[in-house]
């Protein structure tokens, strides 16, 4: 998967309802640095996927699970 496809999945998931917020710190995943205190769980689908989550895909550090993939090409305009 090229890094322009990343994007626009990462871009998608990002704006799904939040459906919990979190107290644990937002941290970069290259740098290690706190960007915020606090963040939201997204409902995609059947799972959830964390602004964490979205921070580590968009940065290569975790890929998109299959399930992912698959949810944000069947619902993505």
């Amino acid at each position: 998967m090229g890094a322009e496809e990343i994007k626009k999945i990462c871009d998608f998931l990002a704006l799904m309802p939040n459906d919990a917020v979190t107290s644990a710190d937002l941290v970069d995943p290259i740098s290690g640095i706190v960007i915020q205190h606090g963040y939201y769980d997204h409902h995609i689908g059947d799972i959830y996927v964390s602004d964490q989550d979205i921070l580590d895909y968009r940065s290569g550090i975790k890929q998109i699970p299959e399930s992912v993939i698959k949810y944000a090409e069947l619902h993505m305009k």
